[in-house]
């Protein structure tokens, strides 16, 4: 329940996220954001893209398509100040596409982001105990993780987690992370090529030249083959607006271990 007028609905649920520094965090959780804040939809939207653009740059239709396709909707504050955001979407029971996760310089390397999408994935996964019920197979599948990003630091990051493809580690895809690749490719960049080898979305950002790094401020990975990688497909330093589409497979045990955090 909503505890005062600071947060979007009172349906929302307010949790307190302490961040490594001891700041706290309050974060709003919005199931189905779409139904619920139907009626302030333009000023969620707008509040999205000036974060965005302060943050990151322009996304111009990317706040609206990132509202309308989310399932989940996560918000941050900190003395009711918007400090970020991360929106989710259930492709399938078992497969969760992270649509976009921003957070402002002063609030990053705190936790916070990482906080939000595993609370996003841990929705997900009791979702899928709710409708397996005593199906016991079911509790057993894996999870999806799928997300774009053309950042080799973030890359890095997941990788050293979960297993994922694209792969520096030439692990090769499966049929299933194939076709879940290709049907976010289609809904997110409809208007792109999409290469099913290199799971790379070609000039996905060249309508949105804000939203790609300048070559001075790419984040780079400490490892220098996540670089080499990065730059042979995605040509970074060239700014084509190239994005990857990354899959995880997040095993069983993982899942435990998020549901006890």
């Amino acid at each position: 329940m909503v505890l005062d007028s600071l947060f979007y609905s009172k349906e929302s649920k307010i949790i307190k996220f302490k961040a490594k520094t001891g700041e706290i965090f309050r974060i709003e959780v919005i199931e189905e954001p779409n139904r619920k804040l139907k009626s302030i939809r333009s000023k969620v939207i707008s509040d999205i893209k000036n974060l965005t653009k302060k943050v990151w740059g322009d996304p111009r239709d990317l706040a609206a398509q990132w509202f309308s396709l989310a399932d989940v909707l996560l918000i941050a504050r900190k003395e009711g100040n918007m400090k970020g955001f991360a929106t989710g979407k259930y492709l399938k029971d078992n497969v969760v596409l992270l649509l976009g996760t921003v957070i402002i310089p002063d609030a990053r390397n705190k936790g916070l982001a990482t906080f939000m999408n595993t609370f996003i994935l841990r929705l997900a996964w009791k979702r899928i105990l709710k409708k397996a019920k005593w199906k016991v197979w079911k509790w057993l599948q894996p999870l999806y993780l799928v997300f774009r990003t053309e950042n080799p630091s973030l890359y890095e990051a997941i990788s050293k987690k979960i297993r994922v493809v694209p792969s520096i580690k030439g692990l090769s895809p499966s049929h299933y992370e194939v076709k879940i690749a290709t049907e976010v490719a289609t809904m997110l960049s409809p208007n792109c090529e999409f290469d099913r080898d290199t799971f790379v979305i070609k000039k996905a950002c060249s309508a949105y030249p804000e939203l790609s790094y300048p070559q001075e401020k790419i984040p780079w990975a400490r490892d220098k083959r996540i670089n080499e990688f990065c730059e042979r497909y995605l040509r970074l330093t060239k700014r084509e607006g190239n994005i990857f589409v990354i899959v995880g497979r997040i095993s069983v045990p993982l899942f435990k271990f998020m549901l006890t955090k």
